[in-house]
């Protein structure tokens, strides 16, 4: 498991490296997320994607049909988030598609 401080440099370590991450997970944040949106968007296209966002920051009717696998709004418990992606892990690791 690896984090990032920024998307971008996520980006940069995805494609130095010849691994792909069985699953990505990005929070989107900031003033202006929209670049990052995009630019997830296009990622979710290669890998399973899940995105964190506020309910002020993207409207779900923008989230829909963007290829991301979940999108998780905040304020988020971990003590859900945890078993959720470990189950999501076993699935892809045993070959479970969705």
């Amino acid at each position: 498991m690896q984090a990032y401080e920024s998307l971008s440099d996520a980006v940069r370590a995805l494609e130095r490296s010849p691994f792909r991450p069985s699953l990505l997970i990005a929070e989107l944040s900031g003033d202006e997320p929209a670049p990052d949106f995009k630019q997830l968007s296009a990622l979710a296209l290669r890998l399973p994607a899940w995105i964190l966002a506020s309910h002020s920051e993207l409207d779900e009717a923008s989230l829909k049909d963007r290829g991301f696998e979940a999108v998780l709004f905040r304020p988020i418990d971990m003590s859900d988030l945890v078993p959720r992606v470990k189950q999501r892990l076993k699935e892809l690791s045993d070959g479970v598609i969705g």
